[in-house]
């Protein structure tokens, strides 16, 4: 009898053996799963926080600024032709023009093929 017996309290032993072990994968999943859990939360709160800080700003840059009628290039007072440009720069143009309306002329230019009428 004792022959019979053994194969039974082996196989019984395994059965609680493998219950037990799958018992503990279980719980080790579960307690994964919850941490991952946790992670997903906090990355949730902050794409919440994100979101709510650009829709700040894109509200902030649909208001009106005090500044925005203000020409982009705006003349420097003086003599010289000076432009004053955002960001703090200021833009100088230097040279000589043409006064004379014979200067103006193509028709006075040497190599000018063009007729010279209205030119005096």
């Amino acid at each position: 009898m004792n022959v019979r017996k053994l194969p039974a309290i082996t196989g019984a032993v395994l059965l609680a053996v493998a219950a037990t072990a799958h018992a503990d994968i279980a719980s080790d999943l579960q307690a994964q799963v919850q941490s991952l859990q946790r992670q997903l939360d906090a990355v949730k709160a902050q794409l919440d926080a994100i979101t709510a800080e650009i829709q700040k700003q894109k509200q902030e840059q649909q208001q009106p600024r005090p500044g925005a009628t203000a020409p982009f290039i705006e003349r420097k007072p003086g003599d010289a032709l000076t432009f004053l440009v955002p960001g703090g720069g200021e833009l100088t143009l230097y040279g000589n023009r043409i006064a004379s309306p014979t200067e103006n002329c193509r028709a006075s230019r040497p190599g000018s093929t063009t007729s010279s009428e209205g030119c005096k």
